[in-house]
């Protein structure tokens, strides 16, 4: 893991809503972790934006709901931008959640190797 990193990223790919000024738009994760995601939308989001986020976690029946802070972007070979957003506090229910998650996935809890920041973004 990369030193400057709190959390393991977990290659997870799940819907997310991600709402900025009022306006609600849809993408899919490259990777979770508990600090964070990476998710490639069609929108443009200032760095440093603040975002809400909202997104379900399979085996939870309640959706885990994140307040954000864009942190990097990068272009996304299939179209629109890759974005590192990093969570400002995520609930205890959401933590246990997001954990069994990262372990019961097909690859278990084997975090993304040779990531350097979110999905390779730049460091924050």
């Amino acid at each position: 893991m990369d030193p400057r990193r709190t959390e393991p990223r977990f290659d997870r790919q799940v819907d997310v809503e991600l709402t900025h000024a009022g306006t609600a738009y849809t993408g899919v994760t490259r990777d979770l972790s508990l600090s964070g995601l990476c998710a490639r939308f069609d929108a443009a989001f200032p760095f440093g934006a603040r975002v809400r986020l909202r997104f379900t976690v399979p085996g939870h029946p309640q959706p885990v709901e994140v307040d954000g802070e864009v942190r990097w972007s990068q272009p996304a070979s299939e179209g629109g931008k890759f974005y590192g957003v990093h969570f400002l506090g995520l609930r205890a229910r959401d933590v246990w959640a997001l954990n069994r998650f990262f372990q019961a996935s097909p690859a278990g809890g084997v975090p993304v190797p040779g990531r350097g920041g979110a999905a390779g973004g730049p460091q924050s």
